[in-house]
Formats: C-alpha cells, sequence, structure tokens
C-alpha cells in the first residue's frame, strides 16, 4: 500500500496547524495550564515534592494536582523549557478583571503561549497518523485519508486542539487508542491499549469512558481462551502503572490524596452546576435529552465557541473576528452542514452494523468484523460517558468523540 500520500497529507495540515496555532484567540485557562507547567521542573528533580500534603488542598497547586489530568502540564513545561520560558507566575483569577489579571502577573506573553500552543500542536500529525493507519486496517487507504483529512480540517480541532490546554492532548490519547485497539500488531496489542489508554486518561478524565476497551475478547490463531483474560490485565496494569508515574502527587499518601481529589472534583462540579443554574439557567442539561441535544449540537452544529462564559468578551472579541476571518476555522457547522455529517456518521455506523451483521465487513483484511464491533464499542462509551458524566453545555467536551465520529464517516463511503 503507497502511503506516501498521506504522509504529505499529514504534512500539510499539520503545517497550517502550527501556522495559525498563534492566531487563535486567548482562553484563560490557558494561563492556568501554564502557571501548572511549573510542576515539569520538579518531575524529574524532586518528584517528591509534588506528593499531597495534609491541610494544603487549598493551595492553587496541589489543588490542580488532585483535580486536573497532568499530561498537558508536562507536555507545556516541556515546551516552554525548550524556548527557554518560565513557568507563568501567577494563575487567572475568573473573579477578576483583565487588567487586574494581566497586573498580576496572569496572562501569559506571547512567546510563552506561543511555547505553550505550538507544544500541544505538535503532537497533531501523530493523532493524524494513529487516525489514518485506524481508518485503513477499518476499511481500507481512502478511509484512513479521508479521516486526515476530516480531523485536519476540523474547525473544533483547529480551535481547541491548538490551544495550551488539554485538548490537544486528549485527541493524541483517544487517536493512539483507537489504533492500539483496532491496527496495532496483535503480539503487542495489550500493552500498547494500556499506554494508549493511559496517555488518554491523563491527558483528560474524560476519556475514563474508554478505559472498559482494556477488557480483550475474541480469539487469533487458535488461541484459548484464558489469553484474554491476561492481556487484559496486562492493559489494565500497564494503565494503571502509567497513570502512578504520571501523578506522583498521590505517592506519599495514595489513599487520602484519592479521598481529596474526588472531594474536590465533586465540589467543582457543584459549584459549576450551581453557578449555570444561577447565570444561565436555560443552558443547564439536566434531563437526559437536554444532554443529548447539546452533544449533538456541539458535534456538528454549533459554530466555535471561544470561551464558556462572557466575562472577557470584549477583550477577545477583535481576536475572534479575525480568527472566523479565516472560512477553514467555521467550515461544515450550522444546520445544512451539521445535519450532512450527523448523516453520514449515522449511515458509517448503520453500514458498519449491517455488515458485521451479514458477514461482509472483510475487504481482505482479516479480523475486520472485530474492528467494526469495536469501534461500535468505543462509540458507546465515550458517548455514554459523556452523556452521563457532563451536565454543562460545554462544546469542548465532545473533543475525545472526534476521531471515532470521523472514522464512521469516512466508513460511510469506502469502496
Amino acid at each position: 500500500m503507497n502511503h506516501k500520500p498521506a504522509f504529505l497529507l499529514i504534512a500539510v495540515l499539520s503545517a497550517f496547524a502550527l501556522w495559525g496555532a498563534a492566531r487563535v484567540p486567548f482562553h484563560p485557562d490557558e494561563s492556568t495550564q501554564l502557571f501548572t507547567s511549573a510542576d515539569f521542573d520538579l518531575l524529574f528533580t524532586r518528584p517528591w515534592a509534588l506528593g499531597w500534603q495534609a491541610g494544603q488542598d487549598e493551595d492553587l497547586r496541589q489543588r490542580y494536582r488532585l483535580l486536573d489530568a497532568p499530561l498537558t502540564r508536562y507536555l507545556l513545561g516541556l515546551g516552554r523549557t525548550l524556548a527557554g520560558q518560565p513557568p507563568l507566575p501567577a494563575d487567572w483569577d475568573w473573579g477578576k478583571t483583565w487588567a487586574e489579571n494581566a497586573a498580576a502577573g496572569a496572562l501569559p506573553s506571547a512567546a510563552l503561549l506561543n511555547a505553550g500552543r505550538y507544544a500541544v500542536t505538535a503532537l497533531l500529525p501523530f493523532t493524524l497518523l494513529f487516525l489514518y493507519l485506524t481508518g485503513c486496517a477499518l476499511g481500507g487507504r481512502r478511509v484512513g485519508l479521508l479521516a486526515v483529512l476530516l480531523l485536519g480540517l476540523h474547525p473544533l480541532v483547529l480551535l481547541h486542539a491548538r490551544r495550551a490546554m488539554a485538548e490537544g492532548a486528549l485527541l493524541f490519547g483517544v487517536s493512539f487508542t483507537l489504533w492500539a485497539l483496532l491496527a496495532a500488531p496483535y503480539r503487542r496489542r495489550a500493552s500498547l491499549l494500556g499506554l494508549a489508554l493511559g496517555l488518554a486518561v491523563n491527558a483528560k478524565q474524560s476519556a475514563l469512558g474508554l478505559v472498559p476497551l482494556v477488557v480483550q475478547w475474541g480469539e487469533e490463531r487458535g488461541e484459548r481462551k484464558p489469553s484474554a483474560v491476561r492481556r487484559s490485565l496486562l492493559s489494565l496494569a500497564v494503565l494503571l502503572a502509567l497513570s502512578g508515574l504520571l501523578n506522583p502527587v498521590f505517592w506519599p499518601h495514595p489513599a487520602l490524596a484519592m479521598r481529596s481529589a474526588i472531594h474536590l472534583r465533586a465540589d467543582l462540579a457543584a459549584r459549576q452546576v450551581a453557578d449555570t443554574a444561577r447565570l444561565a439557567p436555560e443552558t443547564l442539561l439536566d434531563t437526559p435529552g437536554k444532554r443529548l441535544l447539546a452533544l449533538v449540537g456541539n458535534l456538528y452544529l454549533t459554530p466555535p465557541r471561544f470561551a464558556e462564559v462572557g466575562n472577557y468578551a470584549a477583550e477577545t472579541a477583535a481576536a475572534e473576528a479575525a480568527y472566523l476571518a479565516n472560512p477553514l476555522h467555521a467550515w461544515g457547522r450550522g444546520l445544512y452542514g451539521g445535519a450532512f455529517f450527523l448523516a453520514l456518521t449515522l449511515l458509517g455506523m448503520g453500514r458498519g452494523v449491517r455488515e458485521v451483521i451479514r458477514g461482509r465487513t472483510a475487504f481482505g483484511e482479516a479480523q475486520a468484523a472485530r474492528k467494526v464491533v469495536c469501534l461500535l464499542a468505543a462509540t458507546l462509551l465515550q458517548g455514554g460517558a459523556l452523556l452521563l458524566m457532563i451536565s454543562l453545555p460545554w462544546q469542548r467536551y465532545v473533543i475525545p468523540l472526534l476521531p471515532i465520529v470521523v472514522l464512521w464517516e469516512a466508513y460511510a463511503i469506502k469502496k
């Protein structure tokens, strides 16, 4: 199979993403991530200093270690270190004005912000490569190429996955997971799946919905059933080991730190829901129907959302207008484009189900039915997890579904 066209397409899309990273409108959460990236400086010198300490949960740095997945702050730390930039000295305070945050040192310089963004965006070519190989395994080279094109030019990817935030690393982790599940060499599939899931979950906790994929099923090459159990346990062991390694906050007192993390996460979620109910009650996703509508709307219909609240709309308005002046940054959104891509997704899923039932998935490659079923399982698990966990209509929460969705869209028009 000639992969040169795919490599060229990935290179062009990645270059476009890197070229435009500095033009993405600023989000205050980028300040928080650049502030916490100071943990990178301690990770290889004094990792025990990152450990949980009793009575310190109100300390911002310990609080973020317990609340947020760690991979992005390490990635940003690496990026700014290579660029010779220090961590941001202060966290963004949403209760202060833009000018007050800037005066406090919470507004990053262009050099620091771009160093973080380039570090995140540098993951995109690897994300697209994993997606291409997954598409090839699922339905041939056409599926791989179409999936790369659709994801690389997706307006939500171009916005959310180029910021110095968690979405770029999450997108990489999910795409890596899909490749490990559908296309990785059989003998190394279990360990690679555990590694991929570990990276996805440690990029953002919303990928926890994919963790049940560690359960191995099916037999290959006359393998006996107990081997599936061993492979499942190996995937889980790699996932847990990587998570433990990346989270030194849990090393000194794992049980107490985990209890604090659960309490802080529940408190944060409750406060976010309360604030939404008070300020914009019509947007609160308090029923299954509202959650489903918000999920579909954010995946297919709504234009790129630059912020979840309008605290600093006046300060970012000019950058947002300049960003949207590029038609590639909002293409395919809206009623007609969204309806088209939603129909394409459903068509791809329906085609997969029909071909599995009829036993006609194989296009010349073994285990084709298993691959389609695995992608269906990933769709249901991740989509179901978002419907259960997310009660806020924030667009960036749908990011882990994007690689799955574009694979189905490409599968709909495979040969």
